[in-house]
């Protein structure tokens, strides 16, 4: 199937990961026009138009291009169809490249008081077990989720 080659004006179309190939979704990578950002995003695939176009591409927030980057691969090793080897390969390298992300980002758009504190704990315990570096540059400062080094490089 042909899809847009842009999402909005300043991000383009890098590489497919997933395409249903009919009425379904697909999803795939975009990078920002002068700059070395990278994006998820998906378009909903009907065999309607909407006042008289096909959809567009939605960019995903972050939390939530990791959640369907852990789903995608979920689906793959369950053998779903449809997966692009090459998009799914530079996803994967994407999430890994990852070092560190806002506390924010791990929250998601509109955490509940539950969501902050089990969120909370879980990172705890993983920076106990040394999976992970909570950082705090400076005091009142945002919260940065860091990989540990000794563990990325194991």
């Amino acid at each position: 199937m042909n899809h847009p080659t842009t999402a909005g004006a300043d991000w383009a179309l890098d590489e497919l990961i997933f395409d249903a190939d009919g009425p379904g979704i697909a999803i795939a990578l975009f990078q920002r026009r002068n700059a070395t950002e990278t994006a998820m995003g998906y378009r909903w695939l009907t065999d309607k138009t909407y006042f008289g176009k096909e959809s567009e591409w939605i960019l995903l927030p972050h939390e939530f291009s990791v959640d369907a980057a852990q789903r995608l691969a979920a689906k793959k090793a369950a053998g779903m169809k449809g997966i692009r080897e090459a998009g799914f390969l530079k996803m994967m390298r994407w999430m890994e490249s990852q070092e560190e992300i806002r506390w924010l980002d791990a929250l998601g758009s509109r955490p509940t008081i539950v969501d902050v504190l089990s969120t909370l704990l879980a990172l705890l315990e993983l920076a106990k077990r040394g999976t992970l570096r909570l950082v705090q540059p400076t005091p009142f400062c945002h919260m940065v989720i860091a990989r540990d080094a000794a563990r990325s490089a194991a």
